[in-house]
């Protein structure tokens, strides 16, 4: 973990020579960079939202019809499944967030 911590350190930091090449002012350069690297999380977060909606739901649906319980079926129809892979998300948010802040 701490080596891709580093990797993504070294990407960082090849960003900001490429933006001061460019004549960008170093205050700038921060704010490109910044505004680069949370884009690039929101947009790996609704990836994640929507992998893990496809990969959680087709298997809870089935599964939740196969059961004779009652309270699967009304937890599907209620859609609590869907709002909980949205968790999954807002997690890779708020730990991917100490890269931008």
């Amino acid at each position: 973990m701490n080596n891709t911590l580093n990797n993504i350190a070294g990407w960082v930091d090849k960003f900001d020579q490429v933006f001061l090449n460019l004549g960008l002012s170093s205050g700038l350069t921060t704010f490109v960079r910044t505004l680069l690297i949370a884009v690039v999380i929101l947009g790996l977060a609704v990836l994640v939202d929507f992998v893990t909606k496809k990969v959680i739901l087709r298997g809870i649906k089935p599964l939740a019809r196969k059961t004779k319980t009652r309270l699967d079926d009304i937890l599907v129809e209620r859609r609590v499944f869907n709002k909980i892979t949205f968790f999954v998300s807002v997690l890779l948010v708020y730990i991917s967030a100490k890269f931008v802040f």
